[in-house]
């Protein structure tokens, strides 16, 4: 990978896809969109059966969008707020939609295995899958809506509609806003 920030490993027909951020809870930046292209591209080439994605560490699966200024994609979503240039803010929502909506064509069964938190566009990323597994102490919660934001990654809740499966073991949090 470019960055290192998505670390892929193959084990037999299985690619393991992990975010490696655990400093900032495997939270998504510019650098990270970009090596899940590249990661994609590879999964493409070898063809497993199955890929599992999953973040480094116990804290967290994702924290989503990682809101820090010196991510760049912060930075255009800034300045096309502060011109009242609504292009620029699509650019940014479309280079992250250029950047998953590969991944999640493959054409083969996506499992995410939620370890810890996946708030915001890390819930996105995770109702994408087509299976999710949750480890005991996993939360799922959809943070943006607090904001007033809708989660755009997602084009369908698969966790809602039944089209696809949510294996939870005991009791779990799964929300659409955090602390109300």
């Amino acid at each position: 990978m470019i960055n290192n920030k998505v670390k892929l490993e193959f084990k037999s027909k299985v690619a393991i896809v992990t975010l490696s951020r655990p400093d900032k809870k495997n939270a998504l930046d510019e650098a990270t969109y970009a090596d899940l292209v590249n990661t994609t591209r590879e999964i493409r080439d070898r063809m497993p059966r199955v890929v599992v994605i999953t973040g480094e560490g116990s804290e967290a699966f994702s924290a989503g969008f990682d809101v820090n200024p010196a991510n760049p994609l912060v930075k255009n979503l800034l300045n096309a707020m502060e011109n009242q240039d609504p292009d620029s803010g699509r650019r940014v929502v479309d280079y992250i939609r250029k950047s998953l909506d590969p991944f999640f064509a493959l054409p083969m069964p996506i499992i995410a295995a939620i370890n810890g938190v996946a708030f915001g566009g890390g819930a996105e990323l995770a109702v994408r899958c087509d299976l999710r597994v949750m480890d005991a102490n996993a939360e799922i919660c959809f943070s943006e809506v607090k904001l007033g934001l809708m989660p755009d990654m997602v084009r369908r809740f698969t966790i809602i509609d039944g089209h696809s499966v949510t294996l939870f073991e005991g009791q779990r949090r799964v929300c659409f806003y955090h602390g109300i």
